[in-house]
């Protein structure tokens, strides 16, 4: 991958540079056509629910994902997203006047007018502390080295001056004696300086509740592109969630079977925030009340700002009033959570935590055969050499990697990794028929938290983005997914 340099006017992306880069792409799926649901409209454009995984700035593929559907005809019913999924399918939702109308295109209008660096809205430190992050691959090798110089300086100075006590009546003996402990102690108080600024920036830290960026940057800019489409209030956003286009129909094939209407059909939106004091899986905009008893007390955007609150990165989100109102909620929790009562205090972290592709979302027990399929776009990063030699060999080369003992930083990772996809991998497990559906983008080689990404990098996201919507479109089958869904609903009911 290219070395992302600072932003400036010459790294600014235009709509034209993501466009032009897949236009290729754009042009094969429309010429394909590939029928992909039952649902349709009078434009023959057809109908999907779409669940979105989340992955801080890699959210730039599914960008590119979600355009390429576009481009082949199809549109979305209901969404769902995490993180920088919940971003895009926020998007989705607020852009236009219909379901029917394009909204990718909008979307990159809003990303290339947007400085991305300016969400790390932190303290002037934490723009230096994150910018270096991300630039050295082993920048915390770098502090501990230079953290180990420091104090390996300070132990030489001091036993310089222990030396030169026993030299003290030698000739120019004080007078060495002098400069050394000036600069002992000049040195001890720079040292001192810098460790009570590191105790000021962890007192900083936790009364940020341990986050470094307060996130009201991404905040005001989600609530404008909303209010801007229209969407000031949980009701606006319902309502436009759940307004389907008019003219939507069975396609002439479903029509012929007589075995579906279109009675039932709705729609919605869901984002997947983790509030960590009652320690819940949080779907908005659905479970309002338990924050709140008025809801035009809350704005949507705040839905959104919740789901994407990266650990550490960003300070917890919370909804203001909550406190005042948390004696009138009791029951909303007990019904809802089964909780004995509301917690004294809520915040809300990255509902990748929990479920960081919530496809349960979409599960209908009720549903045999679909009308229109659940498509899930996941991200994942494997070397491309790995991957091109596991098709050659049949050989999972990370079989091999298991082999390998696992330092501290793979270790605290793999067990994380096995918390936050617990509740989507066992639901994908036990209800399989949904595999099919569901495809993956390699975002080998980019930094997801590098908010500071250059112009060629974000470009290259969202082409990986466009490539494996046209992979997915190439490969899917709309009756071979309704067989195995028909199956597997089959397998469930006689369990």
């Amino acid at each position: 991958m290219k070395k992302t340099s600072s932003k400036n006017r010459s790294d600014k992306a235009t709509i034209k540079d993501f466009t032009d880069a897949v236009e290729n792409i754009s042009q094969q799926v429309k010429k394909d056509k590939k029928i992909v649901s039952d649902i349709v409209d009078s434009n023959g454009n057809q109908y999907v629910d779409l669940v979105q995984e989340g992955g801080g700035m890699l959210g730039i593929a599914l960008l590119g994902y979600t355009y390429i559907l576009e481009q082949a005809g199809i549109r979305f019913r209901r969404l769902a997203g995490t993180s920088a999924g919940a971003i895009n399918t926020a998007l989705l939702t607020v852009i236009g006047k219909s379901k029917s109308d394009e909204k990718s295109i909008i979307s990159l209008k809003y990303l290339t007018d947007k400085e991305l660096f300016d969400f790390v809205d932190g303290y002037w430190f934490a723009k230096r502390f994150i910018g270096a992050f991300i630039k050295r691959k082993d920048f915390f090798k770098k502090v501990i080295s230079w953290a180990k110089r420091i104090f390996i300086i300070l132990g030489v100075l001091i036993l310089l001056n222990v030396a030169a006590v026993w030299f003290i009546h030698e000739p120019d003996g004080i007078r060495i004696n002098k400069i050394l402990s000036v600069i002992t102690i000049s040195y001890i108080l720079i040292v001192a300086a810098i460790v009570f600024y590191i105790v000021y920036l962890i007192h900083r830290f936790k009364r940020s509740q341990y986050g470094i960026n307060p996130g009201n940057n991404f905040l005001n800019w989600i609530k404008g592109i909303m209010e801007e489409n229209g969407v000031h209030s949980i009701d606006d956003l319902i309502h436009k969630a759940s307004e389907l286009p008019p003219d939507l129909q069975l396609c002439e094939e479903r029509k012929k079977k007589n075995d579906a209407t279109l009675d039932g059909l709705t729609s919605d939106v869901t984002f997947i925030a983790s509030e960590i004091i009652s320690e819940n899986k949080v779907e908005f905009p659905r479970m309002w009340n338990l924050f709140q008893t008025d809801k035009t007390k809350i704005h949507p955007a705040e839905f959104v700002r919740a789901s994407m609150s990266i650990p550490v990165f960003f300070e917890p989100h919370t909804i203001a009033g909550y406190t005042s109102v948390r004696s009138n909620l009791k029951k909303q929790w007990e019904d809802e959570l089964g909780a004995e009562k509301a917690p004294d205090k809520i915040l809300f972290v990255d509902g990748g935590i929990l479920s960081n592709f919530p496809i349960s979302i979409f599960y209908n027990k009720n549903v045999d055969i679909p009308r229109l399929p659940t498509i899930g776009v996941r991200l994942y990063e494997k070397d491309p050499k790995k991957e091109a030699k596991e098709k050659a060999t049949e050989q999972n080369t990370e079989d091999n990697d298991l082999q390998k003992p696992l330092n501290f930083g793979s270790y605290a990772r793999n067990i994380f990794n096995t918390t936050r996809f617990h509740y989507d991998k066992d639901f994908l497990m036990k209800n399989k028929m949904y595999n099919r559906g569901v495809h993956h983008i390699n975002v080998y080689g980019f930094n997801w938290l590098n908010f500071n990404m250059g112009k060629e990098d974000r470009i290259a996201l969202f082409v990986k983005g466009a490539e494996a919507a046209r992979d997915f479109l190439f490969d899917f089958n709309w009756e071979a997914y309704k067989q195995d869904r028909e199956q597997g609903h089959k397998i469930l009911e006689n369990k």
